[in-house]
């Protein structure tokens, strides 16, 4: 997994179905694609901070994929494919200045042969 676009702060609005969202950014509302296609309600509350990635491809049909849910003063990883690693570099802002001086949530504790994300 690597994030190469440009990272941009929103505020979620709604969710829209399966795989879209609807966000509040620089004052206009965005349709965002949202790559976990779970029901996550816990985490897509109204008014919530979310991190985008800039996406631009001609077959594509939004311009931004939805990455970081905010939760209070810790950030969550959207993306089900997201590797502890790239939370490490993402938290040390390596990834995303924004996040640096954000602590982050407990993240994976091994459970036999796999491991469970806090």
């Amino acid at each position: 997994m690597r994030i190469e676009g440009k990272i941009r702060e929103a505020s979620f609005l709604q969710r829209l179905n399966q795989f879209s969202a609807l966000v509040e950014l620089e004052g206009s509302e965005e349709v965002v694609y949202l790559a976990n296609s779970g029901r996550m309600e816990e985490l897509l509350q109204p008014g919530r901070p979310v991190l985008l990635e800039e996406r631009f491809a001609p077959h594509r049909k939004t311009c931004y994929d939805l990455i970081i849910v905010a939760l209070g003063e810790k950030w969550s990883p959207w993306m089900p494919e997201c590797p502890e690693s790239w939370s490490t570099r993402l938290y040390s802002g390596a990834l995303c200045p924004i996040l640096r001086a954000i602590p982050p949530s407990i993240g994976k504790r091994p459970w036999g042969r796999a491991g469970w994300t806090f």
